[in-house]
């Protein structure tokens, strides 16, 4: 990338949804649906002050599985915001 703070990430998953649902007629129901998702987006990050780092990334899902997550109940795409920051157990000596 020709700027160091910009990044791509490509972040495929396999989302597993158990529901049950209790009526009163019939009892419990009970559902299992698995759903693939491929989420792509582009995100900031950055080292501040020594040995910590931070990003966010903004990011949508690029198949189009009613089932997904990251889809509304009209199967619009919604999008995923990530954010985290960190440390390094052993910092670089320069």
């Amino acid at each position: 990338m020709p700027v160091n703070f910009l990044f791509i990430q490509v972040q495929p998953e396999y989302n597993f949804v158990h529901s049950t649902q209790n009526t009163n007629n019939t009892g419990n129901i009970s559902s299992n649906i698995g759903a693939a998702s491929l989420l792509a987006g582009v995100g900031y990050g950055g080292k501040f002050i020594g040995s910590h780092y931070s990003y966010l990334v903004l990011m949508i899902d690029l198949l189009n599985d009613p089932n997904s997550p990251y889809r509304d109940p009209y199967n619009n795409v919604l999008p995923v915001f990530r954010a985290g920051f960190g440390f390094y157990l052993k910092p670089s000596k320069k």
